[in-house]
């Protein structure tokens, strides 16, 4: 009986070192990813030109539009899995389930992508705004990007696992790996010769050696197996991964709207240096969605299985936790691209991409709410109450979209991002900063209030901070001419700032987290 406990401690262990480790290289990755970027974007940009990253930046919002239903079937792996886990002591059924399910969804991809390839060929779905070679080389980067598609559709299913089985340290210390080496390579070969068509295949052939990494581990050390049940075996379990998925399905939908859709109507009404500057904004957004995301990921396995044990204090504790964390870290970087962002901008970039500040911030600020509370989502789906968001998200995106389009046919080209911007800006208050936080408050029972007393606390302080940061920096170095040296002074004095205010009052709870 002893060793039995003891063999459960050592497993809690190592459960909570993977989670604490994992967390860890989240963040690490995080910071590499915005020092390669800073260097490498602009190097990217000027090898390239603006046309052939805009062009890219398009053919992936295309694309990205293939993984809608791929990323809900994902997002219900975990759920099902430990359920089936604690019913029937392994997951075999449900890794076979969801293996043939893919398969079936990547062929339905191809398909779509061969008719969208035939129609773009053609000039059935019209490139206006594009010359012949750069139809070209959308074509050839929509056939490049479909194959990482493909590709990811399958294998990501081994990544999972890896992550079901709290192996975050492989999967957080592979993703750390993929941002060096394809930066690397892609280097070399704009030395060689400068080519987005390059750039793209070495994306492509990087991620997909890493997914090929996950299948062997997974195998080998994790000895994941599926069973040699048909799908018409296993009908009622099917039947409940539908149920489960659709409303899944309709949140990735709104997700890949409120990421994508935006640069696909730029790529369509106004062309691709229009995309290159909204990308370039978003690019600060996505280091926002990857931190959230990264870190609530570690916790989703710990989460589903509070739900499934009916244990909703501790689940209500979780989330107070990771919020308060998420919000602390999310404020920091908010406030302090507030502080020195449009420095950075200039200096990184240069004076004619300067509008990649505006549209940064503003979508900073509008989904730090969501960024800083990101694990009620999770929560969401782990007690199987992620319908009616679903539908309260698809309609308010609906109206994004339509308020996008109209603005881009009334307004002139030079204010196509400003239009798409208002789209978002309506979506983002409307649903993610007031009815959804009604409804986990109401009906999941999270403790919402609590956390929007702790955001507005933090993001209060950031951005005042920020005011004040600039203050200090007009009274003392206004005659500086250095955009980098006033990027570098600026956020020495924003932080120094920041954590002399959120330090003192924190202390202990830092220590919490370093210690559980």
């Amino acid at each position: 009986m002893s060793d039995r406990k003891n063999a459960e401690m050592v497993k809690i262990l190592d459960e909570k070192k993977n989670i604490k480790v994992g967390a860890l290289i989240s963040y690490i990755t995080l910071f590499a990813n915005i020092c390669i970027n800073i260097f490498y974007t602009p190097y990217l940009l000027n090898a390239v030109g603006d046309k052939n990253y805009g062009l890219w930046s398009f053919v992936v919002s295309i694309t990205s539009w293939f993984n809608v239903a791929v990323y809900a079937l994902y997002d219900s792996y975990v759920r099902f899995s430990t359920i089936e886990k604690k019913e029937n002591g392994c997951e075999d059924r449900t890794n076979s389930i969801y293996l043939k399910l893919l398969s079936i969804l990547a062929i339905i991809i191809a398909i779509i992508a061969c008719v969208i390839l035939f129609s773009l060929n053609i000039g059935l779905i019209p490139l206006s705004n594009y010359s012949n070679y750069e139809k070209r080389i959308i074509l050839l980067l929509f056939t490049i990007s479909t194959i990482q598609v493909l590709a990811t559709t399958i294998l990501s299913l081994f990544k999972l696992f890896n992550e079901y089985k709290n192996n975050f340290i492989y999967v957080k210390i592979s993703s750390l790996l993929i941002s060096i080496f394809t930066t690397v390579l892609s280097v070399i070969s704009i030395i060689i010769q400068p080519s987005i068509v390059m750039v793209a295949s070495i994306t492509v052939i990087v991620n997909i050696i890493a997914l090929l990494s996950y299948v062997i581990v997974a195998r080998k050390k994790l000895d994941m197996k599926f069973s040699s049940a048909g799908l018409m075996d296993n009908s009622e379990l099917i039947s409940n991964i539908f149920s489960f998925t659709a409303f899944l399905l309709i949140t990735t939908i709104v997700s890949e709207v409120n990421t994508a859709v935006d640069r696909t109507l730029l790529g369509f009404f106004a062309g691709a240096e229009m995309v290159t500057l909204y990308q370039l904004g978003m690019s600060f957004n996505g280091y926002f969605s990857d931190l959230a995301s990264s870190v609530n990921s570690v916790f989703i396995p710990k989460i589903n299985k509070l739900a499934v044990s009916c244990d909703f204090d501790s689940v209500n504790n979780l989330f107070l936790r990771i919020s308060r964390f998420q919000t602390i870290i999310v404020s920091f970087i908010a406030g302090g691209f507030a502080a020195c962002g449009k420095d950075f901008v200039l200096a990184w970039v240069g004076n004619t991409r300067v509008q990649a500040y505006g549209v940064g911030l503003t979508l900073l600020i509008l989904f730090s709410v969501d960024y800083s509370s990101y694990s009620s989502l999770s929560i969401q789906r782990a007690y199987g109450k992620h319908r009616v968001p679903a539908v309260i998200n698809l309609f308010v995106t609906i109206i994004n979209v339509i308020i996008s389009v109209v603005l881009l046919i009334l307004l002139p080209n030079d204010k196509s991002i400003v239009a798409c911007l208002i789209g978002t800006v309506f979506s983002a208050v409307v649903g993610k900063w007031i009815i959804i936080p009604m409804y986990n408050n109401k009906i999941i029972g999270l403790p919402v209030k609590k956390f929007y007393k702790t955001y507005f606390l933090f993001m209060g302080i950031a951005l005042i901070l920020s005011i004040i940061t600039n203050i200090i920096w007009m009274i003392t170095f206004k005659g500086l001419q250095s955009y980098w040296l006033t990027f570098v002074i600026k956020g020495i004095i924003y932080t120094i700032c920041y954590l002399s205010f959120i330090i003192p009052g924190n202390f202990e709870f830092f220590k919490s987290i370093v210690r559980k």
